[in-house]
């Protein structure tokens, strides 16, 4: 009983060296690596939360960062519990999604992805960055389909904050390859075209993405008509395509 104490509180010490982000960076290594050789859930908990803080030296708080990044995604599916446990309570998740996409296996990474979406459903949040992120990485995520990537980004081109909406988008754009192309055309012109949508960036992000695709767009024509009189007056419509007008 009394060694367990022990243990508990030497690791509390630790803990508490680790995530000291006035501490000095080798004090902090040193205790990541206690943490690291103890290797309990928790242990590997804490060693995730140091991407959590910035230290006041930038180049030393990187190279903390990136030693952690590369040791964690040595550890294999041993850190996939700690690192969804941080991603699901915290914001600031660009450096754990990167170590999740490095240790989550093929087969395992849909059923992670959407446990992870469960706790971000579209509508009001505070924590916008956190949504931004998870499109980002959802939409850079080269081990899944871009079906795969698509279907689970469409729904937030319909959410209630405009940097989330425009980081569907932007995700969208990276995963149009032309075997799912025509399958984006429809929900994207329905982004851009709703009365609710009032911002002027998405409208012409989506429009240069319909640009750049050569994207069919005869059944659309009606939709999109109205918006080249005024939102979109430096594009037209070219042999049932958007093209960009040229400026003199």
């Amino acid at each position: 009983m009394f060694g367990l104490f022990s243990r508990t509180k030497s690791i509390k010490r630790t803990t508490d060296k680790a995530l000291n982000k006035f501490g000095q960076s080798i004090e902090r290594i040193h205790a990541m690596e206690k943490l690291l050789d103890d290797g309990s859930d928790e242990s590997l908990y804490t060693l995730v939360r140091r991407f959590s803080f910035n230290c006041h030296k930038t180049i030393e708080d990187e190279q903390e960062k990136q030693w952690v990044y590369e040791t964690l995604s040595k550890q294999g599916q041993a850190v996939i519990v700690p690192l969804c446990r941080f991603i699901q309570s915290n914001d600031s998740i660009t450096y754990p999604l990167r170590v999740l996409e490095n240790v989550v296996p093929e087969d395992q990474i849909l059923t992670i992805i959407d446990e992870l979406l469960e706790k971000e459903p579209v509508g009001y949040t505070r924590h916008t960055n956190k949504r931004v992120q998870l499109l980002d990485w959802i939409g850079e995520l080269e081990m899944i389909s871009s079906q795969n990537s698509t279907d689970r980004i469409i729904p937030y081109l319909e959410d209630f904050d405009e940097t989330i909406r425009f980081a569907a988008v932007n995700a969208i754009k990276h995963r149009m390859t032309p075997d799912i192309e025509k399958q984006l055309v429809p929900p994207l012109i329905q982004a851009m075209t709703r009365t609710s949508e009032e911002s002027l960036r998405i409208k012409i992000h989506i429009a240069e993405i319909l640009v750049e695709n050569n994207s069919d767009l005869r059944l659309h024509i009606q939709q999109i008509t109205p918006l080249l009189t005024n939102t979109l007056q430096s594009f037209k419509l070219q042999h049932n395509k958007l093209a960009k007008k040229k400026t003199h």
